[in-house]
């Protein structure tokens, strides 16, 4: 989803700042005034390996373009490809929105549909706002609506991120859910994007609780809880050109383990 904390690392730019104050970088990424000509698209391609423990590993291709119709709009799409065997690969297609009424506001939606899936949802419903009334802090809400072919999951995840800088910033999130009408599930999380000098990028990840995004292909997704640990590099190649790199760890007790490789650029032109 392309919230003003993604923005910021396709197109370098901080959230706007809170009325009255003058921020460059800020305005840039909800699109109310640019200091510099920005780059209108950006493709990003990537691949994970998982290796799973008492499982056979898992294999995904996935391609996001997003294109910034004028500053305070951007649109996108993406595809998923999921190889889960034995389950098979299921793919999903998904179109976003993301616009800004105004300075210190953003809203989102998006769409993900998966024709003849196995594990996965056959759509996803979600739609968001960013809210940023202070320099420092803006405030997060999602709602998420998931239909599989044994019932559907809705989900709320507010959050805050509080802003160090327009390049290193965290976000804190907590998701509750209802799940296929007669269960509840709760997780809570955090992420440190961290800004480095060379326009580098590290992004450290941690998630703790039930998530159905996470969970896709595991049998008995809600009752899967556990501790999720991330951690991304990215590192400009050439101007509009980056490399990303990462590593997740999984932890789920008494059920499995899961390793993730991922590889990937991004490129804006």
């Amino acid at each position: 989803m392309l919230n003003a904390a993604v923005a910021a690392v396709l197109w370098g730019s901080a959230p706007a700042a809170s009325a009255g104050e003058s921020s460059a970088g800020a305005s840039a990424d909800l699109g109310v005034e640019e200091a510099v000509p920005v780059e209108k698209w950006a493709l990003i391609p990537m691949f994970s390996f998982s290796s799973l423990s008492g499982r056979p590993s898992w294999e995904e291709y996935d391609t996001q373009l997003f294109y910034k119709i004028k500053p305070n709009l951007t649109i996108g799409g993406e595809v998923d490809v999921r190889n889960r065997p034995p389950a098979g690969t299921d793919t999903l297609y998904s179109a976003l929105v993301s616009y800004s009424p105004w300075k210190q506001l953003e809203v989102h939606g998006e769409i993900s549909l998966g024709p003849n899936v196995s594990f996965s949802p056959q759509q996803i419903y979600q739609v968001g706002f960013e809210l940023r009334p202070l320099s420092k802090v803006s405030f997060l809400l999602d709602y998420q609506h998931f239909n599989y072919h044994t019932g559907q999951i809705d989900q709320v995840k507010p959050g805050i991120t509080y802003w160090f800088s327009d390049e290193t910033f965290f976000t804190a999130r907590y998701a509750h859910g209802w799940a296929f009408g007669d269960t509840q599930y709760d997780g809570f999380g955090g992420r440190l994007n961290l800004g480095l000098p060379g326009k580098r990028r590290v992004i450290l990840g941690y998630w703790h609780g039930s998530d159905p995004e996470r969970d896709i292909g595991v049998s008995n997704t809600i009752a899967v809880k556990g501790d999720a640990y991330s951690l991304f590099f990215q590192q400009p190649l050439r101007r509009n050109l980056d490399l990303i790199v990462g590593v997740e760890y999984e932890h789920h007790p008494h059920s499995y383990n899961r390793t993730t490789g991922t590889v990937g650029f991004s490129l804006k032109f």
